[in-house]
């Protein structure tokens, strides 16, 4: 878990949600779409991560849903440097939902989740 003063200005938890439907590979991605999504998500690493603006929590891929999850600052800035970044991408299916989280308790349900099943 991040210190308390990264979780103090990084408050909101942003979620990229790309839903797919690929009944023929167990829900998880085509190939191809695969590929789309490791670019989508080098390019939030390029350009948003490595220039601080988020932090990244967990990425988890299944049941026909890809799921990005961040920590940022401030939603205005976030997705100005994100649509900023993509410019250059193609339109990638997704949506963008933030929810405010500054005592990031969904990182600390995922990491009990882990914790638990260790312990199992």
């Amino acid at each position: 878990m991040p210190t308390a003063e990264i979780r103090k200005n990084l408050k909101w938890l942003t979620v990229i949600s790309w839903k797919y439907d690929c009944k023929n590979n167990s829900g998880m991605p085509a190939e191809e779409e695969n590929r789309n999504m490791i670019a989508l998500e080098a390019t939030v690493e390029e350009h948003l991560e490595n220039d601080n603006l988020l932090r990244h929590a967990y990425s988890r891929t299944g049941n026909n849903l890809k799921e990005l999850l961040y920590y940022i600052h401030d939603r205005d800035q976030f997705l100005e440097a994100f649509n900023k970044a993509m410019s250059d991408q193609p339109i990638y299916p997704i949506e963008i939902t933030f929810y405010e989280d500054c005592e990031w308790e969904e990182f600390q349900k995922l990491l009990n989740d882990f914790s638990n099943s260790v312990n199992e």
